[in-house]
């Protein structure tokens, strides 16, 4: 009995990616996509020895399912090679055992046409009747046989005696010339006078023949009878004319079948010389279509080791909530957005100072947000809510007319700061240009990080700005492509509307551009403007963010080479009391850092 043992092999080395490795990915995904994988496991597959032990399984794995495969390969077209020898064997049997009874048949009519074309002459009526043997005459027949031979013999005498006829032979004998008979033709030994005077449907048969006229048939019949023409000369005449066409009948007859088969056979050879032709033709198209699959399953396995990895690199993005699978491709999750805000963060906040908050009762008093909660200190009652605490008291112990401290309800002052952060981000077709997008778009993660840090009552926004603008979430700002023109003037009527409603006594607004405005909204409708109006729009919104308390607005200028681009900068940060900060894409990150630590350290 043979035992065969599952290979548990690849289960005692579980995959799995080490923190170097996992940060490295989480990189390129960001940066390439889903592309990002394939490029990760190019790089690992070389050096790195855990891969390259998978790729040798892997590999190994692949070649015995090849051998199985190419023997399968090579089996099914075998099978269908040898069909088709036989489908076509088949074919070129019939149409060999088809051309070989049509060549019978054309050597048997080569064989019979003489004596198809005798019998055919001798099946004719008036040839039956001349050479059939005489039936006795009665005696009147006899009789004027006699008398007529008499008188003719007396009247061509004349003749003789007049020298106007010479003697004339008696035909014993009927030859006619046939043409495919060969030789001097069909000969019939017959009494052809004997026959016509013995047989009258003979005679009648031999003047229908004597022309196609009553008046033909009469003149000729005149002449016989006047001895200028023997009968019997006549009717051998007649006989052979009838003979000859019957025996060019039968012939034509003859020859248009043996035209038919040739035909035939030509057809024949043709449909066999194609069969064969069909046949090459198959033969090579399964030959090149076994070669096509035997170099699609080489590719195969040239990219199968490293389709593995990449499943296996994939699953374990899966397994994490890093990915998902959405339609046949791979979503960037909201875990990895958070994982790779947490790695740009570390990245570039290398050399700015920590945030933190304010220390409890180091804030000025007033400035704080109250909430309300359960009485702490007796200190705190001077603070209580009284419409609260009676209705928890009146729940609690309805039939108790006094209160209780885990009745009262206080006003507590939040004594820490509380940062509301708006981040505009300019996504024209402008910022396509030295990845500053990409720049605007790592900000946009790291300042993300840094506020949810920091706890959840630190709120941050997102702005994408283009002719259109818009709230976004950070995984569409992730995804933003570049496109439109700058509508800096809705951009900061949106980020008042989100400023104003908030309850945080930290407001900042960060306005990331690389040009002048472009765009403005009217009546509703975002369309693309002069730079003059777009600027007078843009100052206009301006205006109102000078009257919102506690903001620091901040007008990020990225590649700063114009100076028309600086002073509209200038213009409409000095209208809302704010700041113009010029970087370089790269610089954009730390830069933003920086400015949130320095507002924290101003705020204390």
């Amino acid at each position: 009995m043979k035992l065969i043992v599952p290979d548990c092999r690849e289960h005692l080395d579980a995959f799995f990616l080490t923190p170097e490795q996992r940060r490295e990915i989480l990189l390129l995904l960001a940066e390439k996509g889903e592309a990002g994988i394939a490029e990760f496991v190019r790089r690992y597959s070389e050096g790195d020895p855990k891969f390259a032990k998978r790729l040798a399984r892997i590999r190994e794995q692949l070649l015995r399912e090849a051998e199985e495969l190419r023997r399968r390969l090579h089996s099914d077209y075998d099978l269908r090679r040898q069909d088709e020898l036989a489908r076509s064997d088949a074919i070129l049997r019939k149409l060999r055992d088809e051309q070989q009874r049509l060549e019978s048949e054309k050597r048997r009519l080569d064989l019979e046409l003489p004596e198809a074309i005798r019998r055919r002459v001798l099946d004719l009526p008036i040839i039956q009747i001349a050479t059939a043997p005489p039936e006795k005459l009665p005696w009147w027949r006899r009789a004027y046989n006699w008398v007529w031979r008499l008188f003719r013999s007396i009247w061509i005498g004349l003749l003789r005696l007049l020298g106007r006829r010479g003697a004339m032979p008696r035909p014993k004998a009927l030859v006619i010339g046939v043409h495919g008979l060969g030789g001097p033709g069909l000969e019939l030994n017959l009494d052809l006078e004997t026959a016509l005077r013995a047989n009258p449907d003979l005679r009648r048969r031999i003047r229908r023949g004597m022309g196609e006229t009553f008046a033909a048939r009469t003149r000729r019949m005149w002449r016989i009878i006047l001895g200028m023409e023997n009968y019997a000369e006549v009717a051998k005449e007649i006989l052979e004319q009838q003979a000859k066409a019957a025996a060019q009948d039968q012939a034509g007859a003859l020859r248009n079948e043996q035209e038919r088969i040739t035909a035939a056979l030509a057809k024949d050879e043709k449909e066999q010389a194609a069969q064969e032709r069909l046949l090459r033709d198959e033969i090579s198209r399964l030959d090149a279509a076994e070669a096509e699959e035997e170099r699609r399953l080489r590719e195969t396995l040239s990219h199968r080791p490293a389709e593995e990895l990449r499943h296996l690199v994939t699953a374990e993005l899966e397994a994490a909530g890093l990915v998902e699978k959405l339609a046949g491709r791979l979503r960037l999750t909201g875990r990895f957005l958070d994982t790779f805000a947490a790695l740009v963060y570390t990245e570039e906040a290398r050399g700015v100072a920590p945030t933190r908050e304010s220390a409890l009762g180091t804030s000025i008093e007033g400035e704080g947000i109250l909430e309300r909660t359960r009485l702490l200190s007796h200190a705190e009652a001077s603070h209580m809510d009284t419409v609260s605490t009676l209705v928890n008291a009146r729940t609690n112990h309805p039939h108790i007319r006094h209160l209780v401290e885990e009745d009262v309800v206080v006003y507590r002052e939040q004594r820490a700061t509380q940062t509301h952060i708006v981040i505009v981000m300019d996504q024209s077709l402008s910022m396509e240009e030295n990845d500053r997008i990409v720049a605007a778009k790592r900000a946009a993660l790291a300042l993300y990080y840094q506020t949810r840090r920091k706890g959840s009552r630190h709120k941050i926004d997102f702005v994408l700005m283009e002719t259109s603008v818009r709230r976004a979430t950070l995984a569409e700002v992730w995804d933003a492509k570049p496109k439109g023109f700058t509508n800096v003037g809705r951009a900061l009527q949106v980020a008042n509307e989100l400023l104003s409603a908030s309850r945080a006594n930290r407001k900042i607004l960060f306005l990331v551009t690389d040009g002048l405005p472009e765009a403005v909204t009217i009546e509703g409708k975002d369309v693309a403007a002069k730079p003059d109006e777009a600027l007078a729009y843009a100052l206009r919104q301006a205006d109102r963010l000078r009257r919102l308390p506690g903001l620091s607005m901040s007008l990020v200028l990225l590649e700063a080479r114009d100076p028309l681009f600086v002073a509209a900068a200038e213009k409409i940060a000095k209208r809302a009391r704010g700041r113009v900060t010029k970087v370089e894409p790269q610089e954009l990150v730390k830069s933003l850092l920086v400015q949130v630590r320095q507002d924290e350290l101003l705020a204390r």
